[in-house]
């Protein structure tokens, strides 16, 4: 088993430009220091003495940032070249979390949390983006696949190692993550950008190209709110999730971030080769279990309690997690045609940063009545997405049927899908 597993990341990752490992690389790096936002929820409400809603709001306004930077990293990619816009956000990333951590008072920590995570998550068109111009485009699928496993086992790392500071000083957090952003800027700069500035930059899209709007693509916002709902109770990760497992679990800052590393270590080593396997699988399907999954891992936490039953529900939700999350986007990027497809994959990213503005007020919000009734409603809410991807199924499916049928390959991250239009 270990051998074939070996054996399909070996032949999926062979033969990719140096260039996209240095990319890996940086990710890597960046997302090994993943450790503020984790234990946020727990040092709001520790340190800054706010109460459970009160945390929650401060998950969100990270989400509200989260969501800018979203929608403004493409266009700014476009105008600046997406080299220098991964650089200069690590940059005022790691500026900011040096700034943050001086914040006495729940107002001054928030605002600068919102330009912050402006800057994080502008990051990511900008990474998209410089990944299709550093390899020709047959590579792009395994390229992004590369990029994804960096950043899962980056932040298996990241998690337990803010465990073990968290019980010295929380200042340690914030210095370590900034100082990966720094470190993984100086890879992007010295081993990326200064030997292809000519490759990275600004490109124009062809005026032949007709573009599509996402916004009268009736099913795709279907698909959107879906996917809204499902990510706004995963969300609970970084908002009630901790203080659930400290409060009723009696789990320690330690134990917590293990958890936390469980996730990343799982679809790191279990993620393409699952995708591989279910490629033939129905898309949407798919998509609707996985989307159950992950709410039925987090629905199930009140029915037990230990370390033991919380690497369980890990284990669901990871499953949901790996059979929902890379199909989405392969789903998103299917719906469109070339020229709109940034456009389409912006109102995605950008409803999945809404989630995390949605989701941890309300939830926390329930939390501060009862610690139950947030994961009862997460159970349900699973149920309601499995029915609501079903139904999405067959309207494609029924509008799909009177079309002349049509092939089309897409190359995407992890696997290229056949659909038919």
């Amino acid at each position: 088993m270990i051998k074939s597993v070996a054996k399909a990341y070996r032949e999926a990752f062979s033969g990719l430009p140096r260039e996209v490992w240095y990319l890996a690389l940086a990710m890597f790096i960046n997302r090994s220091g993943s450790m503020v936002i984790p234990f946020l929820a727990l040092y709001v409400n520790e340190k800054l003495g706010c109460d459970e809603r009160m945390a929650g709001w401060m998950v969100a306004w990270y989400g509200l940032g989260s969501a800018i930077g979203s929608f403004i990293g493409g266009y700014a990619s476009e105008r600046w070249g997406p080299m220098r816009v991964q650089v200069g956000t690590l940059i005022i990333n790691a500026m900011g979390l040096i700034l943050l951590s001086q914040m006495p008072t729940y107002l001054s920590f928030g605002i600068v949390l919102v330009g912050m995570s402006i800057a994080a998550d502008a990051f990511r068109p900008a990474n998209f983006a410089a990944l299709t111009m550093l390899c020709p485009p047959e590579h792009h699928r395994r390229a992004f696949a590369l990029n994804r496993l960096a950043a899962n086992l980056g932040f298996a790392i990241g998690p337990p190692i803010g465990g073990v500071l968290w019980h010295f000083s929380y200042q340690w957090l914030f210095a370590l993550d900034a100082a990966t952003c720094l470190i993984a800027a100086a890879v992007m700069y010295f081993l990326l950008y200064e030997h292809h500035a000519d490759l990275l930059r600004r490109s124009t899209p062809r005026e032949s190209e007709v573009r599509q709007n996402p916004f009268r693509d009736i099913h795709f916002m279907m698909f959107v709110m879906l996917s809204i709902v499902c990510f706004s109770t995963f969300f609970q990760l970084l908002s009630t999730y901790p203080l659930f497992l400290r409060d009723e679990y009696r789990l320690n800052g330690l134990q917590f971030g293990i958890l936390l590393a469980l996730n990343p270590a799982l679809i790191g080593l279990c993620e393409m080769v699952l995708v591989h396997r279910i490629g033939h699988w129905n898309q949407m399907r798919t998509i609707a279990w996985g989307s159950f999954l992950i709410c039925f891992g987090f629905g199930i936490l009140p029915f037990g309690s230990g370390m033991g039953y919380a690497a369980f529900s890990v284990l669901i939700y990871t499953l949901g997690e790996m059979l929902m999350m890379p199909q989405a986007m392969i789903h998103t990027a299917a719906c469109s045609n070339e020229a709109s497809r940034g456009r389409y994959v912006g109102i995605y990213t950008t409803g999945v940063s809404l989630s995390f503005i949605l989701g941890p007020l309300l939830f926390s919000l329930i939390y501060g009545y009862d610690h139950y009734w947030g994961w009862y409603l997460t159970l349900a809410t699973g149920f309601v997405l499995l029915i609501g991807y079903f139904l999405l199924d067959r309207a494609v499916d029924s509008e799909s049927e009177p079309l002349a049928k049509e092939r089309v390959v897409v190359d995407l991250p992890l696997h290229t899908v056949e659909i038919e239009n």
